[in-house]
């Protein structure tokens, strides 16, 4: 039996409004290297099939002339996003569909520390059941707060739930899936106008369970400019 054909899809479209300054999050540098090139590297050296890149509208011959010096940008897909995170994974599926893999990775391009052996063993859960997420400890209480309808007599903002860290984990990525299914789930969730948190989530709905494996606390999301200079 021939070996299931893999892709991925790393998404950089969003607009980075939390980082502030002028440059987008994944074309800012570690080391002299943009965060997005050091994303999609372990793709490259994983040998994936296909990879896709997607992109705010605009920005693509910006984001090939970045990452020229880097990787080769002829090995890469790159796309155009959409107005979310979900439609712009949406749009990075469909870009594989004239070619379309066994199973996809979708990966941040803002997790620029994925390890090989993460990477691995996401895969090989994805395709043993079909939909697989990385999740690491919750390693802080976790409450559960209310809004003004929820207020006390007094006006106080109430804590709802004091949630048993016990049984909740992080979600990272890349998460991992049947490609047929999680791009089945994408069209559903556009069909209903509904928005979901992640793929996983988009998939547990419309598809069925997610597995997971024990992810790494190094594969951080950048979100602030201070991670920039919190390297691993």
């Amino acid at each position: 039996m021939p070996a299931p054909r893999c892709a991925a899809v790393v998404t950089a479209a969003g607009a980075s409004t939390r980082m502030g300054g002028a440059a987008k999050k994944e074309f800012r540098t570690i080391g002299g290297v943009p965060v997005l090139a050091l994303a999609v590297r372990p793709f490259l050296s994983a040998g994936v099939e296909r990879i896709v890149v997607t992109l705010p509208a605009g920005r693509l011959a910006d984001a090939a002339a970045l990452l020229a010096p880097y990787l080769d940008v002829a090995a890469l897909t790159l796309v155009e996003g959409g107005d979310t995170r979900q439609e712009s994974v949406r749009r990075g599926l469909l870009a594989l569909a004239d070619d379309p893999p066994d199973f996809v990775l979708i990966h941040d391009g803002a997790r620029p520390w994925l390890a090989p052996d993460l990477l691995a063993r996401v895969a090989e859960a994805a395709v043993r059941f079909g939909a697989c997420v990385p999740v690491v400890e919750v390693n802080e209480a976790v409450k559960e707060v209310g809004g003004e309808a929820n207020a006390g007599a007094d006006g106080a903002p109430l804590v709802l739930r004091h949630l048993p860290r016990r049984f909740l984990r992080f979600a990272q990525t890349p998460q991992g899936f049947s490609y047929p299914r999680i791009v089945a789930a994408h069209e559903r969730a556009r069909v209903e106008g509904l928005s979901f948190v992640d793929d996983a989530e988009v998939f547990d709905r419309f598809s069925g369970p997610v597995a997971w494996v024990t992810g790494d606390p190094a594969n951080r999301k950048i979100t602030f400019a201070e991670d920039l200079e919190e390297a691993p």
